[in-house]
């Protein structure tokens, strides 16, 4: 019974299918010889296409170039070791006052400095001399001198260093700020935590550019962000491309946020000149404006509800400055001052050293909530010690 329904079965399938295959040979009719195949009916020309349009392929990523990968260092060690005589460690004699007592007490500061000329300019972070009634420096082949205090400037935390020997140094140049982005390599090369035994040597990349930030009621601006470690005792010290060029002199002020993983270090773009005017006169002569300022990102531009999309957001405002005097208010956007656009913190850093003096005016065009508005500023020198 059991094998005669099987046999029964199969025949059926067999039957159900041999049908099908008949009733699609009907619909399509093999063409055979003089027989020309059917065509299928063309579609009417007022029927409209019913196929969704096809969106082309993205062209592929141009391929990277490995002999540029190839090219970079397996260690830093020739590097670090070429520029290391450049580079200084600095002590400073102060004065406090015991909380208790009221007495004063001598206290010891320590930081970082960079030879920025042969015949012995050191370059550091204003921060680092403040105060001091006697600074040394002592060199990589461990000599110390006496130094003198050549200039300083507050607002860009830079301060000229000189010392005196008969022999020219060896010094560091900077580097052209057009020649490093982000992700770029650098080293950070300082007297991290005031510890013996020669510098700290940390390896970063570039996180960000022309960054802002607010310090102590005070903005420095033309920042470099770097996930290079920056320690206590760094300051003042260099920030390194892989040719031994400067990048930006490290700043702990600025880099309180290296807990979380990145520092800051003053921009060569804002530290070459700064020390170039610090040595010819002793101090800052530009127009000051007195705010921090980012160029527009479409996050600043989401926070604060703009719809301009061309400018430089104020994110910070120097208590009595000339922009806090106009007026001026975090949030706001700067388009232009007098006939120039303004498009990137660096055309109002340009335009703040090459144009205006202090006791000039100026007409600064801003958007805020959504409306123009004409604002007069007088710049005045920037504020010092």
């Amino acid at each position: 019974m059991r094998r005669s329904h099987r046999v029964t079965l199969l025949g059926s399938l067999a039957g159900i299918l041999a049908l099908a295959a008949a009733c699609g040979s009907a619909d399509t009719p093999e063409a055979g010889p003089g027989v020309a195949p059917t065509a299928s009916p063309a579609p009417s020309a007022a029927a409209p296409s019913t196929a969704p349009a096809v969106t082309p392929a993205p062209p592929p990523a141009p391929p990277i170039d490995i002999s540029k990968l190839s090219s970079l260092p397996i260690s830093f060690s020739e590097i670090v070791a070429r520029v290391r005589p450049a580079v200084v460690t600095i002590s400073v004699r102060a004065q406090a006052t015991r909380p208790v007592t009221g007495r004063p007490v001598n206290i010891i500061q320590s930081g970082t400095g960079v030879f920025i000329d042969p015949s012995g300019f050191v370059l550091t972070n204003q921060h680092v001399i403040d105060s001091g009634s006697r600074i040394e420096v002592m060199t990589d082949d461990d000599k110390t001198y006496v130094a003198e205090l050549v200039g300083q400037d507050i607002n860009s935390d830079l301060a000229v260093l000189k010392i005196v020997d008969q022999k020219p140094f060896l010094a560091l140049p900077f580097a052209d700020p057009s020649s490093y982005h982000v992700g770029d390599w650098v080293i950070a090369i300082g007297n991290a935590l005031g510890l013996p035994g020669g510098p700290t040597v940390t390896i970063g990349v570039i996180n960000a550019l022309d960054r802002s930030i607010e310090v102590e009621h005070s903005v420095m601006s033309d920042l470099v962000q770097t996930d290079a470690v920056i320690n206590e005792g760094n300051s003042g010290g260099p920030l390194l491309n892989l040719r031994g060029e400067i990048v930006g002199i490290n700043s702990i002020t600025a880099g309180q946020a290296a807990s979380i993983g990145f520092g800051f270090a003053i921009s060569s773009f804002t530290a070459a000149p700064v020390a170039k005017v610090l040595i010819q006169n002793g101090r800052i002569t530009w127009a000051w404006l007195g705010l921090g300022i980012d160029d527009l990102s479409p996050a600043a531009a989401l926070r604060y509800d703009l719809t301009v999309r061309q400018g430089v957001i104020v994110n910070g405002i120097a208590r009595n400055g000339p922009a806090h005097v106009a007026g001026i208010l975090p949030g706001d956007v700067l388009v232009r001052i007098d006939d120039t656009a303004i498009r990137r913190v660096r055309d109002v850093d340009l335009l703040l050293r090459d144009k205006y003096r202090a006791g000039q005016k100026a007409s600064v065009m801003l958007t805020r909530n959504g409306e123009e508005r004409t604002v007069q500023v007088t710049f005045t020198e920037p504020p010092r010690r």
